[in-house]
Parts: C-alpha cells; sequence; structure tokens
C-alpha cells in the first residue's frame, strides 16, 4: 500500500465510515496515496503556507489562506498538526466551533510535534471516540 496522508487512513483502511457532507481541512496538506475524486469536492482547504496551498489549488482543491474565507458550518473537521502548540490548539477550537453538533474532528500529528499532549489537552475539553 502506498503511503496514505495519515489524517485519511482510518477511512481508507475502513476503520471509520467517511463522514456525510462537507469538510474542514485545516493546516491542509495535499493527500496522499487516495483517490483526490473522493476527497476533492468534499473538503475546504484552510493553508497559510504559500507553498502547501500552492500544492492544493493545483490539484484543484477548494483552497484557503485563512478560514474567514470559508464561512460555513461543515459536517466533519481534519486539523494536522503541526510543531506549534498553540497553532495546534487554535486550530482545534476553530474546527470545534466549525462543525455541527455530532460532527466529526480528526486530529492527526507525529509523536515528535508533541501529538501525545495534545491529545491529553483535546480529552481534557470533550470526549475522545477513537485513537489510532
Amino acid at each position: 500500500m502506498a503511503f496514505v496522508t495519515p489524517l485519511l487512513l482510518p477511512f481508507e483502511n475502513g476503520d471509520l465510515d467517511v463522514p456525510d457532507g462537507r469538510g474542514l481541512f485545516l493546516n491542509a496538506e495535499l493527500p496522499q496515496g487516495v483517490s483526490h475524486a473522493d476527497w476533492r469536492d468534499r473538503l475546504a482547504c484552510v493553508q497559510p503556507w504559500r507553498d502547501r496551498f500552492l500544492s492544493l489549488a493545483n490539484a484543484r482543491y477548494d483552497t484557503a489562506d485563512k478560514l474567514s474565507d470559508k464561512l460555513e458550518h461543515f459536517a466533519f473537521a481534519f486539523v494536522a498538526l503541526g510543531k506549534h502548540r498553540g497553532e495546534a490548539q487554535a486550530n482545534i477550537a476553530t474546527a470545534m466551533s466549525s462543525v455541527v453538533p455530532g460532527g466529526a474532528i480528526i486530529i492527526g500529528g507525529h509523536k515528535k510535534i508533541g501529538a501525545a499532549s495534545i491529545k491529553k489537552w483535546v480529552g481534557e475539553r470533550t470526549e475522545i471516540v477513537a485513537s489510532f
């Protein structure tokens, strides 16, 4: 199997059902190892870094450099963790306020950048349904 963007792995493996509706992808990266047709029309991507923004835009993803360009409520959200804790916490809070009640928020990142401490921080604020 080719490398799959970690946030999409639970869906590609069948561990989670793909949520219905449109999703928000914060700190978005171009998904790898998946059919873009399956995700392109479903994701509103937010990426302030120009190189990543251009990769998403060139692959025809709906992409903006800030959330204010995406004023809507989403059925689900993905948050890709970066190396800055404050930015990760802000993105998670944004996802929580942007997703409809009961909508899934999927957060992913490497241990090297503090994913375990972010998981603890999230667990202090809401229930974590699953962890992969």
